[in-house]
């Protein structure tokens, strides 16, 4: 059983109703989302050519989305190297899947011969954007994602409930690692079976009817694991930190 089918096969042996499942699949369309203007970057319908993204292979994206160690932090752990690891391991697993996503949905797009791509931000010259990937077709921006990589279902509910999020991620799309997204989705479940849902369950159950909330890019296919991103992002700091040494070392 694929990846993709037994997702499924699990919500439905935890008693997932199939109307949930249907609103939360949304395997073969591709959903239109209604954005609020801004002035920002990266808007959606802007123009972005030649994308930097597109000309990597994998390791060079990923090295690329996380950065590379700075002077300062070599200096500051060259005696270290745990510490340093310690010091950017929730932030170097958000980089890495961020651009494990982009890389393996642009493999499946290029595999059905479809001319959507997805890009990093990071890569594409600003890491501190409010979307971490952008949804990119013929040199023109047409979506935008907000990657949260965490284990707490509770910190998702926040993310699509409380105004302070919202409003700053009104332009993307939050997705979520697998497993978090199916905790979400059981709690969902859950407190629906026992009657009115509390407002922030709400936002919940909204963000994912209207497909603002999910667990993939690529329809169908999810998102790399919380697991998987972690254990590359450590290969990846302490890859980042012996070239450092190199060039910042004695």
């Amino acid at each position: 059983m694929n990846g993709a089918l037994k997702f499924w096969a699990i919500l439905l042996a935890r008693g997932i109703s199939t109307a949930m499942l249907i609103a939360c699949m949304g395997c073969s369309e591709k959903k239109t989302i209604d954005y609020e203007e801004t002035s920002e970057r990266f808007t959606i319908g802007s123009s972005l050519k030649d994308p930097r993204t597109l000309k990597c292979g994998y390791e060079e994206l990923v090295d690329l989305t996380v950065g590379s160690v700075s002077k300062k932090a070599f200096i500051k752990y060259q005696n270290d190297v745990d510490g340093y690891l310690r010091a950017r391991k929730s932030d170097a697993r958000g980089k890495v899947f961020e651009a494990k996503a982009a890389y393996e949905a642009n493999l499946l797009y290029k595999k059905i011969r479809d001319g959507d791509r997805v890009l990093t931000t990071a890569a594409e010259g600003d890491p501190s954007h409010p979307a971490d990937n952008l949804l990119w077709r013929e040199g023109s921006i047409i979506g935008r994602y907000q990657l949260k990589s965490t284990k707490n279902s509770d910190s998702i509910v926040k993310f699509v409930s409380d105004p302070k999020y919202t409003a700053k991620y009104a332009n993307e799309i939050i997705i979520t690692h697998p497993g978090t997204f199916l905790e979400v989705l059981l709690r969902l479940e859950k407190k629906k079976q026992r009657g009115t849902l509390a407002p922030q369950w709400k936002c919940v159950d909204d963000a994912i009817e209207k497909g603002r909330l999910s667990n993939y890019i690529f329809p169908g296919h999810e998102v790399p694991s919380y697991e998987d991103a972690q254990k590359k992002a450590d290969e990846v700091i302490r890859r980042q930190f012996e070239k450092a040494r190199l060039e910042y070392g004695p």
